[in-house]
């Protein structure tokens, strides 16, 4: 996936959603953010099975891109 998207909106989106993601699992996927960049908007999914949370921010990429999981810890210091 290669996007643009401001750091700050992106940090401002993803604590949006970091509630939502459980830090000790034993399910290793709900430790992850889903990432989907279409139309010129990043989407941001997080759930625990029990809730899901859901944003999304502007951003520039060539063409619609294909979904990406990324760990929680390594975006964020908590």
């Amino acid at each position: 996936m290669e996007i643009t998207v401001s750091s700050l909106t992106l940090l401002k989106e993803l604590t949006a959603t970091q509630g939502v993601v459980e830090r000790k699992t034993t399910i290793p996927i709900l430790s992850n953010f889903l990432l989907e960049a279409s139309e010129g908007k990043l989407t941001i999914t997080a759930t625990d099975l029990g809730s899901k949370s859901a944003t999304s921010c502007p951003c520039q990429g060539k063409k619609r891109q294909a979904p990406v999981l990324f760990r929680r810890a390594s975006c964020m210091n908590t």
